[in-house]
């Protein structure tokens, strides 16, 4: 066998081929390896770009919906809350960002590569691209039925960020007034060298919630908190009566004002 085959001349053929092999194999790595990198290039490109490009959006956004709220009226910001209105404009146009970032550019890719494989496929074996027609269209109706549910997930989370962050807000942003009514539990801080004293005693004898219910506080931008005008004032003092809270309010001269507010009857707002 081997007498004739080396008179036929196919004795070398198997070590010929696997050579050949070997040099397509080489070859084809190359192909790939240069496609790789120019894949990476391109999907860097691809991702910077669109990320830029939504950073600037992003900014234009953020400016016009500040202007638009600078431009309402007063009336308006007695409906909506100014801390949820700084959650939505920080949290809320970040997921904008998010959805129009790369995530733009991998919606082309995908549309893209969705109709190369279909043209692919066709040309291939047309009969197993038919078989994966078929279940098509129950394979979007499964993403976009996850699409709707992860959006109004989304819009649940958005909403909710939104009053926690206002709440955490007004919460930091009262914290003076929460503390300059003894309303916490720490107590006056005590001086470290020399000692105040008021008519004479030292104020770390002294009761700090008297103290305090003993001195008024005027900010030049007071904080109310969700609850009536007069509630608000008796913060000062527990055991205070309507009358007083209203001759407080008249040596204040804020009584005129107070009454002509809409919804105000005796200070109950």
């Amino acid at each position: 066998m081997d007498l004739e085959a080396a008179r036929n001349g196919t004795a070398g053929r198997p070590r010929r081929a696997e050579g050949d092999f070997e040099l397509g194999s080489s070859r084809y790595a190359y192909y790939y390896s240069g496609l790789g990198a120019g894949v990476l290039v391109a999907a860097y490109i691809q991702v910077s770009f669109w990320t830029l490009a939504a950073g600037r959006q992003i900014k234009k956004i953020r400016q016009k919906f500040f202007h638009a709220i600078l431009r309402q009226e007063i009336g308006w910001f007695d409906i909506n809350d100014i801390a949820e209105l700084n959650t939505r404009l920080s949290d809320d146009i970040s997921k904008i960002s998010e959805g129009i970032g790369d995530k733009v550019g991998m919606f082309f890719q995908a549309v893209a590569t969705f109709f190369a494989g279909f043209t692919v496929g066709f040309i291939r074996g047309w009969k197993l691209t038919l078989v994966i027609m078929v279940i098509s269209p129950i394979l979007g109706l499964s993403a976009a039925v996850w699409a709707k549910i992860l959006s109004t997930f989304s819009d649940k989370e958005l909403a909710a960020y939104a009053k926690a962050g206002a709440v955490a807000e007004e919460a930091l942003g009262a914290i003076r007034t929460v503390i300059a009514f003894g309303g916490q539990n720490k107590e006056l801080e005590s001086p470290h060298n020399d000692p105040i004293n008021i008519d004479g005693q030292d104020i770390r004898t002294l009761n700090v919630r008297y103290l305090r219910e003993m001195i008024g506080v005027v900010s030049q931008e007071p904080v109310l908190f969700s609850t009536t005008i007069a509630e608000n004032i008796r913060y000062g003092r527990g055991n205070v009566t309507m009358d007083e809270i209203k001759k407080a309010v008249k040596e204040a001269n804020a009584y005129d004002f107070i009454m002509k507010l809409p919804q105000v009857k005796g200070l109950i707002m």
